[in-house]
């Protein structure tokens, strides 16, 4: 009898010792797969997103580039004509301008105008014609560009429909356009207006398409868009639409795969134009831009000098955090210094002799003046308008208190 319950003792002592290993296995197991679990769920997260480009239009913008795209091609136009010796000579320019300006440009916007910035926010442009090459350049890691000016988008005609010769004429008039912007850093509106103009079937798309590409960016979508009535932007279906001319690019940088979007605007932005010709696009310029963003101006040939430019002027203050800008951009008299603080850069001169006397602007000059010399900052690199007149120049960092 004792023997029995002996046994029986010690079966139940088993029993329950292997459910606490089996509970404990179970236990183990669940907390194993919960963690093998969590290891999928984050790999699966960590991912990388692959956004597809649009090899066509890559392509071509690798072909006005001088370049040979990041993909094999059998295009034969990478082949044909005189595009070998414009790649050639456009490369030339390139590098030139790149040790001669650019690379100390980025280098300084890296080291100074970074430290300033939201670098994230979108960056206002107005009048900046196709530049996205110093818009890139100072604020590389924007989202969006908010461009706009007077040259035309039209479309890029078909290459692969021309003989050589129209496609050697096509790509000499390309660089001819790019003289001003690689030589002087900013584009010089008469030239453009005729360099890009509609009977030539330029205009301002294969300027952006070279850029994108030299500056290490594949293309993933180009769409027509206009402004409606409340100041929304909406797909349109037309790159060539009379009066109101605008696009979105979409691109992708190589160098780590964001996704980006140029939104150019081709324009007048004086007061009379916006009230008159483009009421939607003004209401655009009050309700339709991002409430916070970065400014850029230069070489704007002093516009917002003019009263007849307040409405643009307004809105660059009103949506921007920081405003860099040269003596071309909003005059110092608009500028509340009770709001905005001023970082002077270079020196303040008359503006060159293209321009009347009445842009000159004795209160920035006295804020130069007054200001110690150490607090006054040097720019080391050329840019804008005084690179061809007494190559004094002048820039001010204008940012919210």
């Amino acid at each position: 009898m004792r023997i029995a319950i002996y046994l029986l003792l010690l079966t139940l002592i088993f029993s329950c010792s292997s459910a606490d290993n089996k509970e404990s296995n179970q236990e183990k197991n669940k907390a194993s797969n919960s963690t093998v679990n969590s290891v999928d769920t984050d790999d699966q997260t960590k991912k990388e997103i692959i956004i597809p480009i649009d090899t066509v239009q890559t392509e071509i913008a690798y072909y006005l580039a001088g370049l040979k795209p990041p993909f094999p091609t059998r295009n034969p136009i990478f082949n044909a004509g005189n595009w070998n010796v414009y790649a050639q000579k456009l490369t030339k320019k390139w590098l030139e301008m790149k040790r001669k300006r650019q690379n100390d440009l980025e280098a300084w916007g890296a080291s100074e105008l970074s430290c300033m910035i939201e670098d994230s926010l979108a960056l206002f442009y107005p009048f900046s014609g196709p530049d996205f090459l110093h818009a890139n350049s100072f604020y590389p890691t924007a989202k969006e560009y908010i461009m706009m000016a007077l040259e035309p988008v039209n479309e890029i005609p078909n290459l692969a429909e021309m003989d050589d010769q129209e496609r050697d004429k096509y790509i000499d008039l390309l660089n001819n356009g790019l003289r001003d912007v690689i030589g002087k850093s900013y584009f010089i509106t008469t030239h453009m207006m005729e360099d890009l103009d509609e009977e030539k079937n330029t205009g301002v798309l294969p300027v952006f398409y070279i850029f994108l590409a030299r500056s290490g960016n594949d293309i993933v979508s180009v769409n027509p868009i206009e402004v409606d009535e409340t100041g929304q932007i909406y797909k349109h279906d037309s790159l060539s639409y009379e009066k109101n001319q605008a696009v979105e690019i979409k691109y992708k940088s190589r160098a780590d795969n964001s996704l980006k979007r140029i939104v150019y605007f081709s324009r007048s932005i004086s007061d009379a134009d916006l009230k008159n010709e483009h009421p939607n696009f003004k209401k655009y310029l009050s309700t339709g831009l991002p409430n916070k963003m970065n400014g850029f101006v230069k070489a704007a040939s002093y516009l917002m000098h003019y009263q007849g430019f307040s409405e643009i002027r307004n809105s660059l203050l009103s949506h921007s955090e920081v405003i860099f800008q040269d003596d071309t951009g909003i005059p110092l008299k608009y500028i509340d210094q009770e709001k905005w603080g001023i970082q002077l850069y270079g020196a303040y001169t008359r503006p060159i002799k293209n321009f009347s006397d009445k842009m000159y602007q004795p209160d920035l000059l006295e804020l130069y003046k007054s200001s110690p010399k150490e607090e006054i900052k040097e720019i080391p690199f050329s840019l804008g308008y005084h690179v061809v007149g007494d190559k004094i120049q002048n820039h001010q960092l204008i940012y919210r208190k």
